[in-house]
Order: structure tokens, then C-alpha cells, then sequence
């Protein structure tokens, strides 16, 4: 009788289960409605700190604040700054455009043009390829020239992390290409850019690397910015990262050093992903 029952209930109860977990348990689209914060509290709970799975997360996790239907609407997509020119993003190793998505979001919480801020994407560990180098320079060169194109600007500002500060590199060792740039920023990677061209080397001392990027201490156009105790993929991530980036370009505060909302809540997300471009091998 015991196993006749047993045999009885068990499938019962297993559709009860299925069935309450079909109707409780949201979606992947649904689960950041409401609390964007849910996904990394359920990691959190799971198997651990999110950030350290993530280092874009521990970059700064308060400058990601948002508050759902409470959130501010700052910024207005057609009522961004049409004035500041495009931002083009060069990643590093191991690393991806999303890298730099939290400065681009704080940006756009300022009046910044969120289709305005542009990564390009590469493989960053085919170091067996010997034409890598000219590669990768011919699509930030081609990226820079469609993003020109696109928004009527006169010059970008060129921004590496890096290995991509690698690539900057080559790709500022053309005065033509250089012509473009109108600031480069060095997010803890090489030195030595042309003269002429303003640029913001910024490192920490958590970093790992060492001292930073190495410029020549007689590099009038080089402005050096310890931000403490960041780590690597922080020194392009961080709210810290942000702020100095935007005083090096602008020549003050940011109105905003939290993320905003645009239109609707999560609009800087939704824009972000059509400009910053995931990362695939290539």
C-alpha cells in the first residue's frame, strides 16, 4: 500500500511543482522590471559577490543606482548636447565595448548623446596574427570616420584601456588619422601619443600594472591622474574613472556623478546596447 502510494502522490506533486514554478518564477526579460538590481541579488545569494564575476559591477556599484518608476528623467533622448563630440571606445584584454558602459551611462545622465558614445571590437587575444596591429587600426579608423560622418562632429574624442591603448597608439602614429582626435584618454595602459593632442592618462595604485602609463615627465600635454585604490578594469570603470574624464574634456563637474534615467527607466541601458556592441571572437 505504502509504495502504491507513494507511486500516486510523487507525480502529483511534482506537477504542483512544475506548475507554481511556471507561474512564480519570472522570465529572463521580466526579471529586471521593477528591480534592476534583482539578477546580481539572486547571484549574490546563490554562489557569491556578483562583482566578482563581473568587474565592471565592483568598478562602483552606487554610480549604477536606479530606482524604477521613481527614477528622474534627466535627460530626454532629442534634448541631448548635440554640441560634445563622439566618444570612441578602444578595449583591452580579455575585455569587450561593455567595459566602458558605465561611464558611458553616467555621460548620458549628464546631456551626453548616448548614440554618440562608440566602441569597436576586436579579438584581443589573436596575438598569433601578425597583421592584427593594422587591422585593428583600420576599424577604429573606419569607425572614427563613420561616426564623424553620422554626427557632422569635427573630431572624436579617442579613449584605450589597456591593450587598446596599444592600438591608439598605432592609430595616433598617423598625423592624418591624428587630425581627428581632438583628446585622447589612456585608461592605464602605453604611453607616448603625439605632441599636441591633450591627453588624460589616469591609473591607480591597486591596479596591478604598476605604476601606469609610462609618459615622459616633459609631456606638457600629458595630464596625470591618480584615482587610488581602483583595480584594472576599474580605472575605465568606475564612477571615479567618469568624473575625471569628464573635467579633462569639459573643464568641470559633472552635474550628475549617479546614473539617470532618460525617457523611461533604463532608456541609457536600452540605448547603450545599439552603440556599445557586445563582444564576439573574431
Amino acid at each position: 500500500m505504502t509504495v502504491r502510494r507513494f507511486l500516486l502522490y510523487t507525480p502529483i506533486l511534482l506537477i504542483i511543482f512544475l506548475l507554481q514554478s511556471y507561474f512564480w518564477i519570472p522570465t529572463f526579460d521580466q526579471q529586471p522590471r521593477g528591480n534592476p538590481h534583482r539578477l546580481i541579488e539572486y547571484i549574490n545569494a546563490s554562489i557569491g559577490d556578483a562583482s566578482l564575476l563581473n568587474p565592471i559591477l565592483s568598478a562602483d556599484a552606487s554610480s549604477g543606482d536606479q530606482t524604477g518608476d521613481d527614477c528622474p528623467v534627466v535627460v530626454a533622448d532629442e534634448d541631448c548636447d548635440t554640441r560634445k563630440r563622439p566618444f570612441v571606445f578602444v578595449h583591452g584584454t580579455y575585455g569587450s565595448g561593455d567595459n566602458i558602459a558605465n561611464v558611458a551611462m553616467l555621460f548620458g545622465s549628464n546631456g551626453y548623446c548616448q548614440d554618440r558614445f562608440v566602441a569597436i571590437e576586436y579579438n584581443s587575444l589573436d596575438f598569433e596574427n601578425e597583421a592584427r596591429t593594422d587591422q585593428i587600426t583600420a576599424k577604429i579608423d573606419d569607425l572614427v570616420d563613420k561616426i564623424l560622418e553620422e554626427t557632422g562632429a569635427d573630431k572624436v574624442e579617442l579613449a584605450g584601456h589597456s591593450q587598446g591603448t596599444g592600438h591608439c597608439k598605432s592609430y595616433l602614429s598617423d598625423p592624418d588619422r591624428a587630425a581627428k582626435v581632438a583628446h585622447y584618454i589612456n585608461y592605464s595602459g602605453s604611453g607616448e601619443v603625439p605632441a599636441g593632442i591633450p591627453t588624460l592618462a589616469l591609473s591607480s595604485d591597486n591596479d596591478g600594472r604598476g605604476a601606469g602609463p609610462a609618459f615622459p615627465p616633459e609631456s606638457p600635454d600629458v595630464l596625470d591622474v591618480n584615482i587610488g585604490e581602483e583595480d584594472h578594469f576599474a580605472v575605465a570603470a568606475s564612477r571615479d574613472a567618469f568624473i575625471e574624464t569628464w573635467k579633462f574634456l569639459y573643464g568641470e563637474e559633472p552635474e550628475y556623478t549617479t546614473i539617470q534615467c532618460g525617457q523611461d527607466p533604463g532608456t541609457p541601458v536600452d540605448t547603450l546596447l545599439t552603440s556599445v556592441p557586445r563582444s564576439y571572437p573574431q
